[in-house]
C-alpha cells in the first residue's frame, strides 16, 4: 500500500490554516506516488492500494495525530478519519503486507531515508531492535534479525540501491551517521507492526535532488525505479 499524506494542493476555504506544527508540503509526492504505484502494477501484475491526501498541509497533516493534524476543525477531522480509514479498510482486505508512507525531504544528501521508528542513535550503535520497529511482524515471521530485515540483502534499501539510487539503511550504509534522518512518524506508528498489527510500515523520505531539482523526467525515472524496488521487496518478503 502507498500512502501520500503531504502532496496535496487543495486549499479548501472551509478549513482554516493550521495554527501550529509543520505546514510545508512535500512537493511532487502526489505525482511520485502515482508513478510508483503504476510501476508496481507493471512489475507485479497486481496494483497496490494508493491513498492520497489532496488537502494542502497547511489545512491538514494526516501524518500526525488528529489533534495536531486537524486542530479542532470538523471538516479537517473528517478528512483525517477518511484518510486513515481508507488505509485501515485496505489492510482488512489483505492478510499481511506493508504500508509505504511516501514523503520528501531536503537534507541535501541525495539519498532516500527509510524510517522504521528507530532513532539515528539506535542505528548508529547497531541497535536494529525489531521489537521496537515498524517491521516487527516481518522479522518475527521470517525469523530474521532486525538488521537483516532493515539493512540486509532483501531490504528495501538494498533493492533501491541496485537501481542506482542511494538509500539508507542499506547494506552499503546501514546507519545515518551524523546526517539528518527521519525515522518515521504517526502513519508508520499507527499502521506498522510495532504495536501488534499484522501489517508492517516503512517511511520513505525521497530526496529533493531527484524529486524536484532534476526535473520531471528524472522524477518519473526515479519513481519507476522506486516502484520496482518496492515490488521486489514485497515479493522477497511477503509473497
Amino acid at each position: 500500500m502507498i500512502a501520500v499524506p503531504h502532496g496535496g494542493l487543495l486549499d479548501s476555504s472551509r478549513i482554516p490554516k493550521r495554527r501550529y506544527g509543520t505546514v510545508e508540503g512535500d512537493d511532487h509526492t502526489k505525482e511520485l506516488g502515482e508513478v510508483v504505484s503504476n510501476a508496481i502494477c507493471k512489475t507485479l501484475g497486481r496494483c497496490p492500494h494508493l491513498v492520497i491526501s489532496n488537502l494542502k498541509r497547511t489545512k491538514l497533516d494526516p501524518n500526525r495525530d488528529i489533534i495536531e493534524a486537524a486542530q479542532g476543525n470538523p471538516k479537517a477531522e473528517e478528512a483525517w478519519r477518511e484518510y486513515h480509514g481508507l488505509i485501515d479498510e485496505a489492510k482488512q482486505k489483505e492478510r499481511v503486507g506493508v504500508v509505504i508512507d511516501l514523503h520528501g525531504q531536503s537534507h541535501r544528501r541525495n539519498s532516500t531515508e527509510l524510517g522504521y521508528l528507530l532513532s539515528s542513535a539506535q542505528l548508529n550503535r547497531g541497535d536494529f531492535n525489531s521489537a521496537q520497529s515498524s517491521v516487527k511482524q516481518l522479522a518475527r515471521s521470517s525469523g530474521r534479525s532486525g538488521k537483516d530485515v532493515m539493512a540486509g540483502s532483501r531490504s528495501l534499501g538494498a533493492y533501491l540501491e541496485e537501481k542506482g539510487y542511494k538509500a539508507f539503511p542499506s547494506p552499503r550504509e546501514p546507519s545515518p551517521g551524523r546526517q539528518a534522518y527521519f525515522p518515521g512518524f504517526y502513519t508508520v506508528e499507527r499502521h506498522g507492526s510495532r504495536d501488534g498489527d499484522n501489517f508492517d510500515s516503512i517511511s520513505v523520505e525521497t530526496p529533493r535532488e531527484v524529486r524536484i531539482d532534476a526535473g520531471r523526467a528524472a522524477r518519473v525515472k526515479f519513481g519507476q525505479s522506486l516502484g520496482r524496488a518496492i515490488a521486489q521487496f514485497y515479493v522477497a518478503n511477503y509473497n
